[in-house]
């Protein structure tokens, strides 16, 4: 993959099980994606030093702007602010310059719902973490 720059990241959001359009998420100023590992580090008898073990994966998205009422992505993700289980769930698409994808599906976590300072342009922040694993979808090859 080429060198990018974030902003040209193209950032989706739609209700998981593939209903409806995806609509874009605007309003936002900064994206974060981190792949986060689970491992477990353990001591034998006899061993100075600890062996370890991955034992799961996750991706965790964190999206943070300005809010912005009519901005239709933004509007879909503060539709989970209060629901709990699936109904929490959305699915989030990252495309990238070259036409790869990442399609992430789990539950959104409000943060900021347009607070800050008197002088300020209200703040927004959501966070993701992924209801197993991420879908990465490459780019159709060149003809």
């Amino acid at each position: 993959m080429a060198t990018f720059a974030v902003k040209q990241l193209e950032v989706l959001v739609k209700d998981p099980e593939g209903s409806g359009t995806p609509v874009p998420i605007s309003d936002i100023e900064t994206l974060d994606v981190s792949l986060n590992s689970n491992v477990e580090q353990y001591s034998t008898l006899g061993e100075v030093f600890e062996r370890a073990v991955k034992t799961g994966a996750a991706m965790e998205l964190s999206l943070e702007g300005k809010y912005n009422d009519t901005d239709p992505g933004q509007i879909k993700l503060r539709e989970t602010w209060d629901k709990v289980g699936a109904q929490a769930e959305k699915t989030i698409t990252i495309k990238y310059p070259n036409g790869d994808s990442f399609d992430v599906t789990g539950p959104i976590g409000i943060n900021n719902y347009g607070g800050g300072g008197a002088n300020d342009v209200g703040s927004f922040s959501a966070s993701m973490n992924s209801n197993g694993t991420p879908v990465f979808v490459p780019a159709s090859p060149s003809k």
